[in-house]
């Protein structure tokens, strides 16, 4: 005999073969159920604000809080002014002031990489990892942060200052950590020579504005090309007397 519960509908049951050997009885339909409230129900949640959670804006506050924690207070670290500013600024942690550049080394602390970006500009369009792996080998811009004693003569006689927002050549391979932060991740300055530099968006910027200008110093064989008020000279380091 087969039987099937009964027709719920109707509370008959029905049965196929005998009758009267149904074992099987009408059961009762379960009750529809639903996170939302009848329109005619009174329901708390209905008046309940919505709360919308930008997840990227809080990430960037930790991070930010992260990086400030371990930057001394303005004036602690007695910085040139120029560098400063940029290291208040680019939130430049005290990790990459513990050391100084020697010899003909420079150290720069990369700002908006090119090769951190995930999309192309600011459109949503997401690049390939074969794209940005060609990023990466893009030079970078970044702060001067310390140059050695012979860099120094090359550097400040072109008229750089610490602090200048600078650019390098591709694909400069050395890196040195200074900090690790939970959500922003390590920290690192570049470490490279200083002919490793190409161009300086600072200076620049003092010559468009008429703080400094470059000129003919003379000569009687041939044109001698300098920032006005700078010279070139070799850097020594002195006992205070």
């Amino acid at each position: 005999m087969v039987s099937r519960g009964g027709d719920y509908r109707t509370d008959t049951p029905i049965s196929i073969g005998e009758p009267d050997k149904v074992t099987a009885w009408p059961f009762k339909e379960p009750e529809k159920k639903s996170a939302w409230a009848d329109k005619d129900e009174p329901s708390a949640a209905k008046d309940m604000p919505v709360r919308l959670v930008d997840s990227e804006m809080e990430k960037a506050i930790r991070r930010t809080a992260e990086i400030k924690a371990q930057m001394s207070p303005p004036g602690t670290l007695q910085l040139p002014e120029r560098l400063e500013a940029a290291r208040l600024k680019w939130g430049i942690p005290d990790g990459a002031f513990k050391s100084q550049a020697i010899y003909d080394r420079i150290l720069v602390f990369p700002i908006d990489a090119e090769h951190a970006k995930e999309t192309y500009g600011n459109s949503s369009i997401h690049m390939t990892d074969t794209m940005k792996k060609r990023e990466q080998q893009d030079g970078h811009r970044g702060i001067l942060l310390s140059v050695g004693l012979e860099a120094a003569d090359h550097v400040f006689s072109h008229g750089f200052e610490l602090g200048d927002i600078v650019y390098t050549i591709r694909n400069a391979p050395h890196a040195r950590k200074v900090a690790t932060f939970v959500e922003a991740g390590p920290m690192y300055v570049l470490v490279m020579r200083d002919g490793d530099l190409t161009d300086n968006e600072s200076l620049m910027e003092r010559i468009m504005s008429g703080k400094t200008r470059i000129v003919d110093e003379g000569g009687e064989h041939s044109y001698c090309f300098n920032l006005e008020g700078k010279k070139k000279r070799a850097a020594l380091v002195r006992d205070n007397w």
